[in-house]
């Protein structure tokens, strides 16, 4: 039996060269998708304040990962001031 010699692949992408690889309009779903999150997320924190529940800190916490991803997948825009 040959056993396949596999080569090292990179899987680590730096921000910047994720960022290259995304589209105007990926990156704008992606914020679209962001926004959805961030409220959702609030709707979730709210209604462990009425009832505490394992989930919901699980739920609330699994959206704050997402939403860490995301950050490094879009570019920060740029504030005008």
């Amino acid at each position: 039996m040959k056993i396949a010699q596999l080569s090292p692949i990179r899987t680590q992408l730096s921000d910047s060269e994720i960022r290259t690889q995304l589209s105007d309009s990926e990156q704008l779903r992606l914020r679209t998708m962001r926004k959805r999150l961030v409220i959702e997320q609030g709707h979730l924190e709210a209604l462990q304040s009425k009832c505490s529940r394992q989930e919901l800190t699980m739920a609330i916490v699994s959206i704050g990962g997402a939403l860490d991803c995301i950050e490094k997948l879009i570019p920060p825009r740029m504030e005008v001031l």
